[in-house]
């Protein structure tokens, strides 16, 4: 602790007393230095509370490099640990007056050390603050610190929106992204929220937004907005905080005038599937070449669900074992693997007892295999029997179909 702080302050916290070495003073002129009776907090001689005695040390000229000592209790000023609890201990205008006469990166420094802060014990608080030359006496030894703690003090010291700043760049996590409640609302939600907004507007809230939900908002524009929106969020710059929030505040109406929107997620290809199912041959066939013909991917993507391995639980055995018995034994050991159990006693039951055992045995001896080989495998069954059901040689019997 640099002395001639410790003496300064101390003679600020005695009041004023004189030292042995203060010169003698005239009956009824002030002492040196020191602010007439009527200047004095509530009116009274001798009582300068030890609050107004700090911030007369600190903020003066002459205190105003002394303040960076506080950093410097540890080894190569690596105290900020300790000087984030002594700002907390202090109280925030006093802790305001300390930050002022820092340096930025200090202050960032300290925010983060602040934030850390849970609680300071009492013991631990009255250590630090004998530490720093600072008397226990009259001071709340129990001072809490957090993200609530630092914004209050930074704000006191810097005002408002430069604290939300020092925050800000000094512990990211720890503050809410502005936005973020768009994060959790489906796509189309967030697009009909945006629906009157300019583009600028509408680039500024993207470009807060989690890469995935952003991308996810994009995809759902029309191309001529895609293009401007991304230009936009390429040439943003700064922007200052009460203009984002009054963004955000305008979102947040929008949002709750149209209400959330619950979707749900439908898979159109595999519902057509399960339609075309129960339909006779010839419509099937009819509605898959005018699907090929307007978009293959689309038609393509439902034959392919059209026939699945559950469908093959409802071949009758003997349609079964007039396709299994053209199989290679090593093909059907291969077929089974990652197969659920329901599927391969439907398998095995329809292959002899001699075959069944040699099935088995290539099974065990492949070990374990290429998830493609197993997905070509799977394909090349399922396709046989889908030749065989689009021709109407096999019957599927599905529950409709079930007669006891």
């Amino acid at each position: 602790m640099n002395q001639k702080r410790l003496a300064a302050y101390r003679s600020a916290k005695d009041g004023g007393k004189r030292s042995d070495t203060t010169p003698p003073r005239s009956p009824g002129s002030p002492a040196p230095n020191r602010p007439p009776a009527a200047a004095r907090p509530n009116g009274k001689p001798g009582t300068t509370s030890s609050k107004a005695a700090f911030s007369k040390t600190v903020p003066s000229k002459a205190a105003s490099g002394e303040a960076a000592r506080l950093l410097k209790v540890g080894p190569e000023g690596s105290g900020y640990g300790k000087a984030a609890k002594f700002l907390l201990l202090l109280g925030q205008e006093e802790a305001a007056n300390v930050l002022r006469h820092l340096k930025p990166e200090e202050v960032e420094k300290l925010s983060k050390e602040i934030v850390k802060v849970d609680r300071i014990p009492s013991e631990e608080a009255r250590s630090i603050l004998e530490e720093f030359g600072v008397l226990a006496q009259g001071r709340g030894l129990g001072s809490n610190g957090g993200i609530a703690a630092a914004q209050s003090m930074l704000a006191t010291a810097f005002g408002e929106e430069k604290g939300a700043s020092i925050l800000r760049k000094a512990v990211p996590e720890s503050v809410k992204r502005p936005f973020e409640f768009l994060n959790q609302l489906d796509p189309s939600q967030v697009i009909l929220a945006m629906k009157e907004e300019p583009v600028a507007v509408a680039a500024v809230i993207l470009s807060y937004l989690s890469p995935k939900q952003a991308s996810a908002v994009i995809r759902q524009m029309t191309p001529d907005q895609q293009h401007e929106t991304i230009k936009r969020i390429a040439t943003l710059e700064s922007i200052a905080p009460d203009v984002i929030a009054k963004m955000e505040e305008g979102i947040r109406e929008k949002i709750s005038r149209q209400g959330r929107v619950e979707t749900e997620s439908v898979d159109g290809a595999a519902a057509l599937a399960n339609i075309l199912r129960y339909l006779g041959p010839e419509d099937e066939r009819s509605i898959l070449e005018d699907l090929d013909e307007a978009n293959p991917e689309i038609g393509r993507s439902i034959r392919e669900r059209l026939f699945t391995l559950e469908d093959i639980l409802q071949v009758s055995d003997r349609q079964l074992q007039a396709v299994l018995r053209d199989w290679a034994t090593k093909d059907l050991a291969l077929l089974l693997k990652g197969k659920d159990d329901g599927f391969r006693k439907k398998i095995l039951a329809n292959v002899s007892t001699n075959r069944r055992t040699v099935v088995l045995e290539e099974y065990d001896y492949i070990g374990p295999a290429r998830r493609e080989d197993v997905d070509g495998m799977t394909r090349r069954f399922l396709n046989e029997f889908k030749s065989m059901h689009e021709a109407g040689k096999l019957i599927v019997a599905t529950d409709d179909d079930i007669v006891n």
